[in-house]
């Protein structure tokens, strides 16, 4: 069973950093920084929004 498709609610915070610590492990550096940039742009944004709305 893949941990990362099983998240019901019961997991706290460092399980889930754990999760996707698991999921980067493997991957290349290439690959995990395009992940970081992902990320990076999605909190931007999302900041974003939420700063419009107040």
């Amino acid at each position: 069973m893949d941990e990362a498709e099983d998240w019901d609610g019961d997991l706290d915070k460092q399980d889930v950093l754990d999760i996707h610590l698991s999921l980067l492990r493997d991957r290349s550096l290439s690959e995990i920084r395009l992940v970081q940039r992902m990320a990076k742009d999605m909190f931007e944004t999302y900041d974003g929004e939420e700063g419009r709305k107040s």
